[in-house]
């Protein structure tokens, strides 16, 4: 049985984490999300593409814990990443697993996936969304 490897949604979505938060938008519709708790780590595999059962025990590893007792969170949340078109599952190999990057000394805590639809007007009539295939500054 081959596992599906999972890649974060690029060029459509952008993220950015700052310390223990990742911020998302979506490019197409002006969505954005906001992603804590160990989702941060979760997103740093995943630019790379991954497997499940590779989340789940990166994390689990970063936090001296079981695999078996996190697969169930990181199943949860690849789904509703999935929900929101944020990953797709990729023909890729996945990516190499680095030593993820956290803060020291802080306790596991399940990724959590929060959804903001009140500024995707205006970060849809930003003007860089009406280029043309030459690029920002130059209108379509």
């Amino acid at each position: 049985m081959t596992q599906v490897v999972y890649k974060f949604n690029a060029p459509r979505m952008i993220h950015e984490t700052i310390e223990k938060e990742t911020v998302v938008i979506d490019t197409e519709t002006g969505i954005y999300f906001s992603i804590t708790g160990s989702g941060y780590l979760i997103m740093q595999m995943l630019d790379q593409g991954a497997h499940i059962a590779d989340l789940a025990a990166q994390v689990a590893a970063t936090f001296g814990i079981d695999a078996a007792l996190l697969r169930p969170h990181v199943e949860d949340f690849v789904a509703q990443l999935l929900t929101e078109e944020m990953i797709v599952p990729t023909e890729e190999a996945p990516g190499a697993v680095a030593a993820l990057v956290f803060a020291d000394g802080e306790g596991y805590v399940p990724p959590v996936l929060e959804k903001f639809t009140d500024m995707n007007d205006l970060l849809l009539m930003d003007p860089i969304h009406d280029v043309s295939d030459e690029g920002w500054p130059r209108r379509a």
